[in-house]
């Protein structure tokens, strides 16, 4: 009889070469163990009775030590993954009864959904249909539908309008809309429809969206109507838009983001049924996971190109962008001018206030420039007290406009470096302007930083144009 494990955690994931980046999110700190298959190969491995879920590689060819490992985790649930996306891989990981197939890369909260959903969302699914008489297969089938939406499709738009297109093939409906609470605005946000009926009528719009989801949302019960008779007359070229039918289920996902689906009009003159309710409800939490994993990685997008102390661009986004607007310009022989900017004797801020109110201070100074500037320009944080700001389509006097707009902002201004001290600060800054200075990024770069050095040279609180 095999040894037992002290418990290594309660997910195991089984790797070929090297171990998965699941990046940050999720609470699996603790929980989660990486086993080579290596170490199957030469059964090292003891029996593991904590363990509840395993990620266990597939492929397409022979799959070995499948069998194995399920009497090391005899208790678990066993979910295959791949590296190759290929629909031929969701059938042979149901041949070899795994609970679930995904692709890689794999998210933290990714594997935190599954663990805390897959197994007893499975059961519930099944002691449904058991009572409804629903057919259990086609269930399991749309579910992996939609996981497969997520794991095929990169692009936001996409996976809602593969989503959306999904559930209204499902409910046999005109229409289906997604919505997502906006916790700043306090308002139901409509963040995709297969088609926006409220846009062709605002009168509805207001109605609708602002009156009845809102209501439907704060109680949140899913609501069924087949009797709704909802009609607004229209007005000038609107159309009339009328409303037989609708089935409204508010959600709520992991990371707390709150919304509602909105299937409107069903196709058939019965109208929708209680199982179209459930089938709203069960393809509910694969959508949560599509959201969790999209609202995942734009966080982690954002911090990699996002300064940590003032929430401007980076250094990284600096590289990429100029490089792309360099590129934009050639081909369509546009100007683009970048400004270097450096705050003249922060150091005695620092050194007076100490580092908390420079910190502060720099945080004003990037608010300053945001109120000054275009939505279409760009501006970095390039380190220290040094900021770039990148200007699309601007020639060379556009940008000794704007750069002496801000000059005179900030000579006038009163920081007040988080505790209201009323500083004065000034600014050099180094101008440069493709195509007359250089045609690289790092060229205009070069050029509009030793402008600004030839400003704090002569005498500060200047602006300079490159030679």
């Amino acid at each position: 009889m095999r040894s037992v494990n002290k418990p290594a955690g309660e997910i195991c994931f089984v790797y070929e070469q090297e171990v998965p980046d699941l990046g940050a999110g999720g609470d699996l700190q603790g929980r989660m163990s990486f086993v080579s298959l290596e170490r199957l190969r030469k059964n090292l491995l003891k029996e593991d009775p904590y363990c509840k879920l395993v990620f266990f590689p597939l492929k397409r060819g022979k799959n070995v030590f499948y069998k194995e490992i399920r009497t090391i985790f005899p208790l678990a649930e066993f979910v295959s993954y791949s590296t190759e996306h290929h629909p031929d891989y969701n059938a042979i990981s149901r041949e070899l009864n795994f609970s679930l197939h995904v692709f890689l890369p794999i998210t933290a909260s990714l594997v935190e959904y599954i663990y805390n959903h897959n197994s007893s969302l499975l059961r519930e699914i099944e002691k449904k249909l058991a009572l409804q008489q629903i057919d259990d297969t086609k269930i399991i089938t749309l579910f992996q539908e939609v996981l497969d939406i997520l794991n095929l499709n990169q692009d936001k738009d996409t996976i809602f309008k593969e989503f959306a297109l999904l559930m209204c093939r499902i409910l046999d409906a005109e229409n289906f809309l997604i919505y997502i609470y906006n916790e700043e605005r306090k308002l139901l946000e409509l963040i995709y429809a297969i088609r926006n009926i409220f846009e062709e009528n605002k009168l509805l719009d207001f109605k609708f969206n602002n009156v009845i989801l809102e209501d439907i949302f704060q109680k949140g019960d899913p609501v069924l109507n087949n009797a709704f008779d909802y009609e607004i007359e229209s007005y000038g070229n609107q159309p009339t838009c009328v409303i037989r039918s609708v089935l409204a289920y508010p959600f709520k996902s992991l990371n707390h983001s709150n919304g509602l689906f909105l299937a409107v009009n069903k196709k058939s003159p019965d109208g929708f049924t209680e199982f179209d309710r459930q089938y709203m409800q069960i393809l509910s939490h694969p959508f949560n996971l599509i959201y969790d994993s999209l609202v995942y990685h734009e966080r982690v997008q954002r911090l990699t190109i996002t300064d940590d102390l003032t929430s401007l661009y980076n250094f990284r986004y600096l590289r990429q962008f100029l490089g792309f607007e360099i590129q934009r310009s050639l081909r369509y022989e546009k100007n683009l001018s970048i400004l270097f900017i450096d705050i003249d004797n922060f150091k005695n801020v620092n050194d007076t206030y100490g580092h908390l109110v420079g910190s502060a201070t720099l945080c004003e100074v990037g608010q300053i420039f945001g109120k000054q500037v275009r939505d279409s320009d760009v501006i970095v944080r390039y380190g220290g007290d040094e900021f770039v700001i990148i200007l699309p389509e601007t020639p060379l006097e556009g940008a000794q406009v704007i750069a002496e707009r801000l000059r005179q902002r900030v000579e006038h201004f009163l920081f007040s470096g988080g505790r209201d001290l009323k500083l004065r600060l000034t600014v050099s800054i180094g101008i440069a302007s493709f195509p007359e200075h250089s045609m690289t990024a790092e060229g205009l770069l070069q050029k509009a930083d030793a402008a600004m050095y030839a400003a704090k040279e002569e005498s500060k609180n200047k602006i300079m144009i490159a030679g």
